[in-house]
């Protein structure tokens, strides 16, 4: 997406691309975005970023709102689940106690916590926790394999 769509940063030594910004992402036949790999997920971020045109979603008032009213907010806009809204709010919004849990994460809560997150353990910073318990297990799956 950003190969095809954003603006080179790269350097001598790199080829880098900017995310492309909305109003490139919005030129965008559908056709472009299917070209790169993104499946049934094409139509998604062309239904996301023309609700954002036509102002039905206000990013920057979404900021404003608390954790669990962001992650419903975030879930109303097409193909969005709890995993993926959590990982906006996490990474996008910087609500660094949003846990975002996919299978990988569910190994580590079943096999490190017997089946519930300690939440209250590591807030504030539950989400931060989170990405080194994803990278842990992430990294002992490789190992092992």
């Amino acid at each position: 997406l950003a190969n095809k769509f954003g603006k080179r940063a790269g350097t001598d030594r790199e080829e880098l691309y900017y995310f492309p910004t909305m109003e490139r992402l919005l030129s965008a036949s559908d056709s472009d975005l299917y070209s790169c790999s993104l499946g049934y997920r094409a139509l998604y971020i062309k239904d996301a970023v023309t609700r954002i045109e036509n102002k039905e979603i206000d990013l920057l008032n979404l900021s404003k709102l608390n954790d669990e009213e962001l992650i419903e907010h975030l879930m109303r806009i097409k193909g969005v689940g709890i995993k993926v809204a959590s990982c906006i709010a996490l990474f996008g919004y910087n609500r660094l106690n949003i846990v975002p849990v996919d299978v990988w994460m569910k190994r580590v809560i079943d096999t490190k916590f017997m089946g519930s997150f300690p939440y209250e353990f590591f807030s504030p910073y539950s989400g931060l926790a989170q990405q080194y318990m994803f990278y842990y297990i992430r990294l002992l799956s490789s190992n092992n394999q």
